[in-house]
């Protein structure tokens, strides 16, 4: 019977690698991940920005890269968009992100697709004055909230929104910001039913009017009407 009598593992380079214990005293290969982050110099800017104007960045490939970090300061309140495509050329997947003017803004995008570029949209009242804009590529990152709130916790937010993304807003003394709506004309329709004092409905060649608590109005279907 004959035994080997060691093992030896190398790397493409000839440099061996070590074995090392574990706290159960077993044996496992010493291997490591390496954080190397980048700044991606494609999507990164001090360019002063116009009033109602977009800086745009250029095309990057986030091959091996797990989250794109943002970062952003000027005077002025912008829209950033973190925009990503599977081939540089068709931006398929955008997240839009609003930064207030002076504060501080950091985000953290987990990469999905094999391309990245940013936008920055000066949505303020002039033209920045400075502005300081970098996306770090990180091939390690968990794309959670960069910092924790004052008693230890992630920092999240919730939105009170309807079925077309429209939102509630709290005022910073956290009273709900409500606009009163004001009816020019007539009453509002309750499911099928409408006041006739205000309304009259029918349709001609074809079109059609439904009530379902709103008025849907529909053309014919035939093109030659």
């Amino acid at each position: 019977m004959s035994y080997i009598g060691s093992v030896w593992l190398r790397d493409i380079s000839g440099n061996t690698i070590n074995i090392v214990d574990d706290t159960d005293g077993m044996k496992n290969v010493g291997v490591a991940i390496l954080q190397n982050v980048q700044a991606d110099a494609n999507n990164g800017t001090t360019t002063n920005i116009l009033y109602g104007e977009t800086w745009s960045g250029t095309s990057t490939s986030t091959l091996g890269v797990v989250g794109l970090q943002y970062s952003l300061k000027t005077d002025q309140n912008c829209t950033v968009y973190v925009d990503q495509s599977p081939d540089g050329t068709n931006w398929d997947i955008i997240d839009e992100y609003n930064y207030v003017s002076g504060e501080n803004f950091g985000v953290t995008t987990q990469a999905i697709s094999s391309y990245v570029r940013a936008r920055i949209k000066n949505i303020g009242y002039t033209g920045t004055t400075y502005l300081r804009a970098q996306m770090a590529l990180c091939p390690v990152v968990e794309a959670v909230p960069r910092s924790l709130s004052d008693d230890g916790r992630l920092k999240s937010e919730s939105h009170i929104t309807d079925p077309n993304d429209r939102h509630a807003w709290i005022s910073r003394q956290n009273e709900l910001l409500i606009s009163h709506v004001y009816r020019l004309v007539g009453t509002s329709f309750n499911n099928s039913y409408y006041d006739t004092n205000f309304w009259l409905s029918g349709g001609t060649n074809g079109g059609t009017v439904l009530f379902d608590g709103e008025v849907q109005l529909q053309t014919s279907i035939d093109i030659n009407i």
